[in-house]
């Protein structure tokens, strides 16, 4: 998927499920930081909260540059995906996994 304010890009078969209901009123904002090991999705210190994001949780990633995030270790379910990024930057969500938003899916 891409528009005019950057790009994402989904490999190794990752899916993401958009529902039309909204995500719960009272999720958490998460968001990613990489201060891990700044890649895998399964690590807590790559997101601001130390905890990795669950199924209620709203998840916020900033885009500079080029982001590469591994999901090698489960599927994952959040409430909504919000990606703020520049028109240089893009995501990448790699590792053969799903990744499935239950509600809104925005890139601004």
């Amino acid at each position: 998927m891409s528009d005019m304010n950057g790009m994402i890009r989904l490999v190794s078969a990752v899916v993401i499920g958009l529902a039309v209901a909204a995500g719960p009123a009272n999720a958490a904002t998460i968001t990613w930081d990489g201060g891990g090991d700044g890649s895998s999705w399964n690590v807590g210190a790559n997101w601001d909260s130390d905890e990795v994001p669950t199924s209620s949780d709203a998840v916020r990633i900033l885009i500079a540059d080029d982001v590469v995030m591994n999901m090698t270790q489960a599927n994952y379910t959040i409430a909504s995906l919000l990606v703020n990024g520049d028109v240089a930057g893009s995501l990448t969500i790699d590792g053969g996994k799903e990744l499935t938003v239950t509600g809104d899916f925005n890139w601004a």
